[in-house]
């Protein structure tokens, strides 16, 4: 089948972590994968910036952009976003088929793939092993609902990977697309480390794992034996800098080169007027919520959401706060998607409007709020904004502001009332609204919301295999979402890296990660 179809904690550890076993001697370009790769001087270092730091290597496990940053470094998966045209491109499939009834979908792999470090060949064992392993309840991965339309895994020989769907998917290779849920392990590396390969990730990606000083810094060295050829860059660093304006600071001294994920109006402005500095943005597929807990009282009563939603000024907050480098958005999808409607029932700020709602459910007086967001900016700064305006109707707001790690249990337990998410997405719709909105995302996944009214629509549009059909049911279930409002969408994203100039090739994911391969710098 032709490809390229566009398509619209760990635990706290002390000291630093090595891989268990040394890097094999470089070998030459094989040129897999596509054209020859530039040239870089031995010994080049690209020095990244994340806002936080990595919490876990294990792809199928809750996930950070950080987290997903160093995936897509380490790991691969069937297939591969082209983070230029965001089209489904192949990774280590060779080819594939689907049955004519949608059922059965047939994959080859490539052949002399290599995982790290010695771990052997990739097997068709190694795909059935990790999709079982993100289906296993133990495993408790909230990706889990993108592979739920599994019925069976078999393998036919040592390349060839037979999947049984319980009811045709028109999504589903999105599903086996590299990220989390879709990246393959080594099943040898696993059942041979046990527990220690939680600190010694062993994938078949353009990096290998080297080392990771908690608190400072994660070091990928460049895999010699990479299928698509050997990454010009000889080694990548993950380095963590929280405070944005200590990272400006780093960059013009190039202690970094790429900037990733910036935030700060004021600090893009800054960088986009400053000489040898580019900044680039992409809109991302990314947009962010309050997230209401509608089993909780009073949340549970839509009227009580809908005044929410009436009293937060979310184009003052674009506006003001943000200074315009986010969009607004009327539904959880954001403008990107060919999906995507205002045809919604929408909630203009209308402090009126929200106290007239309050009285309406009884609650003429307000009511107690506990508002719960995570300690990484811009997201410990706005809601401060959406509390004062919540206050401003009579909701007695109580925010509270957790470390990353106790914020990602907090939320993946289910018991907190509300959230701030804005999870990291794909170009298919179906991966944001089954997250966040459909009943398996329950947590530990992230809806938080613990939402289930557009099941049966989102069920329908999975199904469907005429696209006009499927683009009309989407947007039939944002419709029933906006009505029932169980999360309040604050904005839309757009990603902001900056970069010397002396740094070419570094690709960053509408949904929000950085990667690497093929990438070059200069001092």
């Amino acid at each position: 089948m032709a490809f390229g179809t566009r398509l619209k904690g760990l635990g706290a550890l002390v000291g630093l972590v090595l891989a268990a076993t040394a890097a094999q001697p470089p070998a030459a370009l094989d040129g897999a994968g596509g054209a020859a790769l530039a040239q870089q001087a031995p010994g080049s270092v690209l020095r990244i910036r994340i806002g936080s730091d990595v919490t876990s290597f294990d792809p199928h496990r809750p996930s950070t952009i950080e987290n997903t940053s160093f995936s897509v470094h380490v790991y691969d998966g069937l297939f591969g976003y082209n983070l230029r045209t965001m089209t489904i491109e192949p990774r280590l499939v060779r080819e594939y088929s689907v049955s004519e009834d949608g059922l059965t979908y047939t994959f080859h792999l490539r052949e002399g793939v290599q995982f790290h470090r010695n771990f052997g060949e990739l097997t068709a064992e190694d795909v059935k092993f990790s999709y079982e392993r993100v289906l296993n309840p133990a495993t408790a991965s909230p990706w889990r609902a993108d592979l739920r339309a599994i019925a069976s895994i078999t393998t036919e020989g040592k390349y060839t990977v037979v999947i049984r769907l319980s009811a045709p998917n028109a999504n589903f290779l999105h599903a086996l697309t590299s990220r989390n849920q879709a990246l393959i392990l080594s099943k040898r590396a696993i059942e041979q480390m046990g527990n220690d390969w939680a600190l010694n990730p062993v994938g078949t990606g353009a990096y290998m794992f080297e080392a990771w000083r908690p608190g400072e810094r994660v070091v990928l060295r460049a895999n010699p034996n990479y299928f698509r050829g050997r990454s010009p860059i000889d080694r990548v660093e993950l380095m963590l800098i929280p405070e944005e304006t200590s990272a400006e600071i780093a960059l013009l001294n190039r202690e970094i080169d790429v900037f990733f994920a910036l935030q700060s109006p004021e600090i893009i402005q800054r960088l986009q007027a400053r000489s040898g500095v580019t900044v680039d943005s992409r809109p991302a597929l990314i947009s962010c919520h309050l997230v209401l807990n509608n089993t909780v009282r009073p949340l549970n009563d839509v009227r009580v959401r809908r005044a929410m939603a009436h009293a937060v000024n979310r184009e003052s907050l674009v506006r003001d706060f943000f200074r315009g480098t986010k969009v607004l958005t009327a539904t959880p999808l954001t403008p990107e998607y060919q999906e995507y409607t205002t045809e919604v029932p929408q909630y203009p700020y209308d402090p009126a409007r929200a106290r007239a709602l309050l009285a309406e459910a009884g609650l003429a007086g307000g009511f107690d709020f506990h508002y719960v967001t995570v300690a990484l900016a811009p997201y410990d700064q706005f809601p401060v904004a959406v509390a004062e305006d919540l206050k401003a109707v009579g909701i007695r707001v109580r925010l509270t502001v957790m470390e990353r790690a106790a914020y990602g249990a907090a939320r993946a337990a289910g018991t907190i009332p509300s959230a701030t998410t804005c999870p990291s997405n794909s170009p298919n719709p179906d991966t944001l609204l089954r997250a966040l909105v459909h009943s398996d995302g329950f947590p530990p996944g992230v809806n938080t919301a613990r939402y289930n009214g557009a099941d049966e629509l989102l069920n329908a549009a999975q199904r469907e295999r005429d696209p006009a059909k499927r683009v009309d049911l989407y947007r039939q279930a944002q419709r029933q979402i906006m009505t029932d409002v169980p999360l309040i969408p604050l904005y839309a994203d757009r990603l902001f890296t900056a970069r010397h100039n002396g740094v070419e090739g570094v690709l960053t994911s509408a949904a929000f990660w950085v990667e690497s391969y093929g990438a070059t710098v200069r001092r």
